[in-house]
């Protein structure tokens, strides 16, 4: 695995992977989004705890999960949510993000996309 960005992923999620296929339409060539479950295979960077606790934005030198990864995400892309991703990496929103994302993480499996699979057993 190259020195990439990388957005990592529940694979077994279809709420997480509609958000990370609509990242991927609007990221170029510059990330690519990739299953908890492949990226362990082919990275140490992260351990199976992490990657089973939230979405990570892996990027060479750094790592971001949580809000901070989401924001990473949507700063990337080539759209207006840019904006508001580069906000959301502006200090202490990072911080003050997470209860959010907490809250969409244990929810996601009643979310566009969610199911059974998505239940958060984190």
């Amino acid at each position: 695995m190259g020195l990439g960005i990388y957005l990592v992923y529940d694979g077994a999620c279809g709420f997480c992977r509609r958000c990370a296929d609509w990242g991927m339409a609007r990221w170029g060539d510059e990330v690519t989004a990739i299953t908890s479950a492949d990226f362990l295979s082919q990275s140490s960077r992260l351990s199976l705890a992490q990657v089973s606790a939230s979405v990570w934005w892996v990027e060479p030198g750094a790592q971001y999960h949580g809000a901070a990864a989401v924001a990473r995400a949507l700063a990337a892309t080539s759209t207006p949510w840019r904006i508001l991703g580069r906000i959301g990496m502006i200090r202490p929103l990072p911080w003050l993000a997470e209860p959010g994302y907490r809250i969409v993480a244990r929810f996601r499996h009643r979310l566009p996309g969610g199911g059974a699979a998505c239940r958060a057993t984190r």
